[in-house]
C-alpha cells in the first residue's frame, strides 16, 4: 500500500490539490493507498496522524503507537513538504520499521526559498531538511530544473523528475469568446500574495510598461491576503501608476469566477515548483502568460495558449503584448489544447508518471514497489 504524507491536508493548497490528485489516479488504476494528514481525519483513504503543537517544546516527540497504527500495511510512504519537521521525523519512524520514503519538496532549494529567514532555514537545513533529503530513498521533483540547487547543496539522492496532476477541472470556457477592444485586456492572477516567489511586483511593473505604451492591462487578484499584503501591493501600484487597474477579489471558491470575465491567466513567479494554476486556466481553455521560473513551462510541450516570458516586468511586458495583438490565435489553441491538458495532467496519467519512477528507484529502506 502506497502513503502519502501531507501535514495540512486537506487545506486548500497547491500541496492538498497535487495529494488529491495523486489518490484519485491512484484508485482509478486500482492501486491501495492512503493519505496521512496531522487534520482531524474523517473520511475513507484518510489516517490522521497526532497533531504537533507548535507550543511543544520538542517537536519530533509524538504518540508513536499512533504513528505505527497509521503506517500499518504501507510499503512506501511519500512525504510531501520542505522545511517541515513532522516529514523529517516521519521519514525516519517508517525507515526504522523497514518503510522506504520519498520526499517530495514541491518546490526547488533556489535562493527565492531563503530570501526570507534565511539564518533560521541554514541551520535547519543542517540539522534536519538535508538529513531527510539523504536518508530518503528517493527525491521526486516537479521540474528537471530544480535537481542543480539540490546537487549545489551535495544531495546525492537519486532525484526522478514527474509531474504535478489535477483531479478536478474548472468549467470549460464558452467558445467562440468575447474580445474586449484591441489594447485594452484584462488577466486574472491566482495566488498567494508573496510578492518576492509570485512576482506580484513584477506584474504591476509590467502594466505600468504597458500603460506608457498605450495599452491598458485591467489586473484581477484572486487569493486570500492580509491587509498587509493588500497594502503593500497597492502601494507599489500608486507608486507605478496603474493603482486604478487593480482589482482585489479575495478567495474565491471556485476559480470559475476568477476566469470567468479575463482574456488570459499571468504566472509571473520568480521561481515557483510546478503552477497547478497554469494547468487549471488551460484545462479551461483561458490562454496564459507563464514565468519560466515555474515548474509546469518543462510539461506543456510547446503549448500554443501558453506564452512563456522571463520573470522581469519587460519580458512579462512583452508576453502580454504578444497575446493582446493576436488574441484570436492564442485563444482558438487554448480552445482546442484544453483536451490534451485535461489527459497530460488527469490524475490517471500522472499516478503512472509516478509509478513509473518509483520503479526506477532502488527503495533502500526495504519493501518494494506496490502493483
Amino acid at each position: 500500500m502506497i502513503a502519502h504524507f501531507f501535514r495540512e491536508y486537506p487545506r486548500p493548497n497547491g500541496v492538498t490539490t497535487a495529494v488529491e490528485a495523486l489518490a484519485r489516479g491512484m484508485t482509478e488504476l486500482g492501486i491501495e493507498h492512503v493519505v496521512l494528514t496531522g487534520e482531524d481525519a474523517n473520511a475513507p483513504n484518510l489516517r490522521s496522524l497526532p497533531r504537533l503543537s507548535s507550543r511543544r517544546r520538542n517537536p519530533f516527540v509524538t504518540p508513536r503507537d499512533r504513528w505505527d497504527h497509521a503506517l500499518d500495511g504501507v510499503s512506501v510512504l511519500f512525504t510531501h513538504g520542505m522545511f517541515t519537521p513532522s516529514c523529517a521525523a516521519l521519514t525516519r519512524w517508517a525507515r526504522s520499521r523497514g518503510i522506504p520514503v520519498v520526499a517530495v519538496p514541491h518546490d526547488p532549494y533556489d535562493p527565492t526559498r531563503w530570501a526570507r529567514r534565511r539564518a533560521r532555514k541554514e541551520l535547519y537545513w543542517r540539522a534536519v531538511e538535508r538529513r531527510w533529503l539523504e536518508e530518503a530513498a528517493a527525491i521526486f521533483l516537479l521540474s528537471p530544473r530544480h535537481e542543480a540547487p539540490l546537487r549545489a547543496r551535495r544531495v546525492t539522492t537519486p532525484a526522478p523528475t514527474v509531474p504535478a496532476g489535477l483531479a478536478h477541472w474548472p468549467a470549460p470556457r464558452p467558445q467562440p469568446l468575447r474580445r474586449r477592444r484591441p489594447g485594452s485586456l484584462a488577466v486574472a492572477y491566482v495566488g498567494r500574495y508573496d510578492v518576492l516567489q509570485k512576482g506580484l511586483d513584477l506584474l504591476v511593473d509590467a502594466a505600468a510598461l504597458l500603460r506608457a505604451g498605450g495599452r491598458t492591462v485591467q489586473l484581477h487578484l484572486v487569493g486570500a491576503a492580509t491587509a498587509a499584503e493588500r497594502l503593500a501591493v497597492d502601494r507599489h501600484a500608486q507608486r507605478a501608476g496603474v493603482a486604478d487597474l487593480i482589482t482585489h477579489h479575495g478567495w474565491v471558491r471556485s476559480l470559475d469566477e476568477a476566469f470567468e470575465h479575463v482574456d488570459a491567466l499571468v504566472v509571473p513567479s520568480r521561481g515557483e515548483g510546478f503552477s497547478l494554476t497554469t494547468v487549471e486556466a488551460l484545462g479551461a481553455g483561458l490562454p496564459v502568460v507563464v514565468s519560466r521560473g515555474a515548474g509546469v513551462v518543462d510539461w506543456l510541450d510547446g503549448h500554443r495558449a501558453a506564452v512563456l516570458a522571463e520573470p522581469e516586468p519587460s519580458a512579462l511586458a512583452a508576453a502580454l503584448r504578444t497575446v493582446d495583438d493576436h488574441y484570436g490565435e492564442v485563444a482558438l489553441a487554448a480552445a482546442e489544447g484544453r483536451s490534451w491538458v485535461r489527459d497530460r495532467f488527469g490524475p490517471r496519467r500522472v499516478a503512472t508518471d509516478w509509478l513509473a519512477a518509483l520503479e526506477g528507484c532502488e527503495l533502500r529502506a526495504g519493501g518494494s514497489t506496490p502493483r
